[in-house]
Protein backbone atom coordinates (compact mmCIF):
# COMPACT_ATOMS: atom_id res chain seq x y z
CA UNK A 1 0.00 0.00 0.00
CA UNK A 2 1.48 3.45 -1.17
CA UNK A 3 0.71 6.49 0.96
CA UNK A 4 0.86 10.06 -0.53
CA UNK A 5 4.19 11.35 -0.63
CA UNK A 6 3.63 14.49 1.91
CA UNK A 7 2.60 11.25 4.22
CA UNK A 8 5.38 10.88 6.91
CA UNK A 9 2.84 9.54 9.39
CA UNK A 10 0.58 7.78 6.70
CA UNK A 11 3.71 6.16 5.68
CA UNK A 12 4.35 4.87 8.73
CA UNK A 13 0.65 3.51 9.38
CA UNK A 14 1.20 1.54 6.27
CA UNK A 15 4.15 0.46 7.32
CA UNK A 16 2.04 -0.80 10.75
CA UNK A 17 -0.73 -1.99 8.88
CA UNK A 18 1.54 -4.55 6.97
CA UNK A 19 3.53 -5.73 10.07
CA UNK A 20 0.48 -6.07 12.25
CA UNK A 21 -1.03 -8.04 8.97
CA UNK A 22 1.69 -10.28 8.65
CA UNK A 23 1.60 -11.43 12.80
CA UNK A 24 -1.93 -12.01 12.14
CA UNK A 25 -0.97 -14.58 9.64
CA UNK A 26 1.94 -15.99 12.13
CA UNK A 27 -0.52 -16.01 15.19
CA UNK A 28 -2.85 -18.04 13.25
CA UNK A 29 -0.72 -20.60 11.59
CA UNK A 30 1.19 -20.76 14.96
CA UNK A 31 -1.99 -21.79 16.44
CA UNK A 32 -2.40 -24.66 13.81
CA UNK A 33 1.03 -25.75 14.73
CA UNK A 34 0.52 -25.52 18.19
CA UNK A 35 -2.71 -27.85 18.42
CA UNK A 36 -1.63 -30.02 16.01
CA UNK A 37 1.55 -30.63 18.70
CA UNK A 38 3.86 -31.18 15.38
CA UNK A 39 7.71 -30.99 16.64
CA UNK A 40 9.23 -31.84 12.73
CA UNK A 41 8.84 -29.15 10.20
CA UNK A 42 10.84 -29.70 6.48
CA UNK A 43 10.38 -27.85 3.29
CA UNK A 44 10.23 -30.62 -0.04
CA UNK A 45 9.02 -29.20 -3.54
CA UNK A 46 8.04 -25.95 -2.45
CA UNK A 47 5.67 -27.08 0.27
CA UNK A 48 6.12 -26.79 3.71
CA UNK A 49 5.64 -30.04 5.81
CA UNK A 50 5.05 -31.12 9.93
CA UNK A 51 5.20 -33.72 11.70
CA UNK A 52 5.06 -35.25 15.57
CA UNK A 53 7.00 -36.75 17.58
CA UNK A 54 6.85 -40.30 16.22
CA UNK A 55 7.96 -38.86 12.80
CA UNK A 56 10.87 -36.71 14.67
CA UNK A 57 12.20 -40.06 15.64
CA UNK A 58 11.87 -42.22 12.64
CA UNK A 59 13.30 -39.65 10.56
CA UNK A 60 16.38 -39.41 13.03
CA UNK A 61 16.92 -43.15 13.23
CA UNK A 62 16.77 -42.90 9.39
CA UNK A 63 18.58 -40.07 8.72
CA UNK A 64 21.65 -41.57 11.27
CA UNK A 65 21.09 -45.84 11.21
CA UNK A 66 22.90 -48.48 13.71
CA UNK A 67 24.90 -50.77 12.68
CA UNK A 68 22.99 -53.44 10.94
CA UNK A 69 19.82 -51.03 10.11
CA UNK A 70 19.90 -51.41 6.70
CA UNK A 71 16.83 -53.18 5.52
CA UNK A 72 15.11 -51.38 8.92
CA UNK A 73 16.40 -48.28 7.28
CA UNK A 74 14.87 -48.96 3.87
CA UNK A 75 11.44 -50.42 5.06
CA UNK A 76 10.84 -47.28 7.17
CA UNK A 77 8.40 -44.30 6.93
CA UNK A 78 7.08 -41.47 8.54
CA UNK A 79 4.11 -39.47 8.24
CA UNK A 80 3.51 -35.89 7.82
CA UNK A 81 1.60 -33.53 7.08
CA UNK A 82 1.35 -30.70 4.57
CA UNK A 83 0.84 -27.54 5.89
CA UNK A 84 1.09 -25.64 2.96
CA UNK A 85 -2.44 -27.41 1.84
CA UNK A 86 -3.70 -27.65 5.48
CA UNK A 87 -3.55 -23.64 6.00
CA UNK A 88 -5.96 -23.82 3.04
CA UNK A 89 -8.39 -26.00 4.69
CA UNK A 90 -7.29 -29.50 2.93
CA UNK A 91 -6.41 -32.21 5.03
CA UNK A 92 -3.29 -33.52 3.42
CA UNK A 93 -0.95 -36.81 4.82
CA UNK A 94 1.86 -37.90 3.11
CA UNK A 95 4.16 -40.70 3.75
CA UNK A 96 8.13 -40.37 3.41
CA UNK A 97 10.41 -42.89 3.37
CA UNK A 98 14.54 -43.06 2.99
CA UNK A 99 14.42 -42.48 -0.32
CA UNK A 100 12.97 -38.71 -0.06
CA UNK A 101 15.38 -37.65 2.76
CA UNK A 102 17.52 -36.12 0.04
CA UNK A 103 15.02 -33.91 -1.23
CA UNK A 104 13.61 -32.96 2.33
CA UNK A 105 14.91 -29.73 3.96
CA UNK A 106 15.05 -29.41 7.95
CA UNK A 107 13.74 -26.11 9.59
CA UNK A 108 12.55 -24.82 12.47
CA UNK A 109 8.95 -23.96 13.60
CA UNK A 110 10.08 -20.37 13.30
CA UNK A 111 11.49 -20.70 10.01
CA UNK A 112 7.84 -22.96 8.88
CA UNK A 113 5.88 -19.94 10.31
CA UNK A 114 7.94 -17.38 8.18
CA UNK A 115 7.04 -19.95 4.92
CA UNK A 116 3.65 -20.31 5.30
CA UNK A 117 3.00 -16.78 6.12
CA UNK A 118 4.22 -16.22 2.80
CA UNK A 119 2.40 -18.63 1.06
CA UNK A 120 -1.14 -17.00 2.06
CA UNK A 121 -2.03 -13.20 0.69
CA UNK A 122 -4.51 -12.83 3.81
CA UNK A 123 -5.08 -13.64 7.21
CA UNK A 124 -8.66 -14.50 6.17
CA UNK A 125 -7.11 -17.37 3.20
CA UNK A 126 -6.12 -19.36 6.51
CA UNK A 127 -7.99 -22.11 8.24
CA UNK A 128 -7.53 -22.89 11.65
CA UNK A 129 -10.18 -25.43 12.22
CA UNK A 130 -8.39 -28.21 10.24
CA UNK A 131 -7.12 -31.06 12.52
CA UNK A 132 -3.84 -32.52 10.71
CA UNK A 133 -3.54 -35.40 13.22
CA UNK A 134 -2.70 -38.68 11.62
CA UNK A 135 -6.19 -40.88 10.55
CA UNK A 136 -6.78 -43.99 12.11
CA UNK A 137 -8.44 -45.22 9.77
CA UNK A 138 -7.57 -49.04 8.22
CA UNK A 139 -5.74 -47.48 5.54
CA UNK A 140 -3.50 -44.57 7.24
CA UNK A 141 -0.15 -46.59 7.42
CA UNK A 142 0.69 -46.98 10.71
CA UNK A 143 4.56 -46.03 11.65
CA UNK A 144 3.97 -48.12 15.39
CA UNK A 145 5.91 -51.17 14.21
CA UNK A 146 8.43 -48.98 13.11
CA UNK A 147 8.41 -47.43 16.59
CA UNK A 148 8.56 -50.47 18.17
CA UNK A 149 12.17 -50.96 16.92
CA UNK A 150 13.57 -47.55 17.96
CA UNK A 151 14.14 -49.02 21.61
CA UNK A 152 15.02 -52.22 20.63
CA UNK A 153 18.77 -52.63 22.11
CA UNK A 154 21.32 -55.01 19.64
Amino acid sequence: MKSPAFSEFRAEMDRWDEASAVMKKREKIATLLGTNELVLFFKKNNEVYGSPEEGRLIFARIKNPEPGDEKWVDEATFSASNLSKAIKGEEVEQIFGSKDLKDIKIMDEDTALTELAKQTKNVDDIKTTTSIEPSDSPEAPDASPAMSKLGDDK
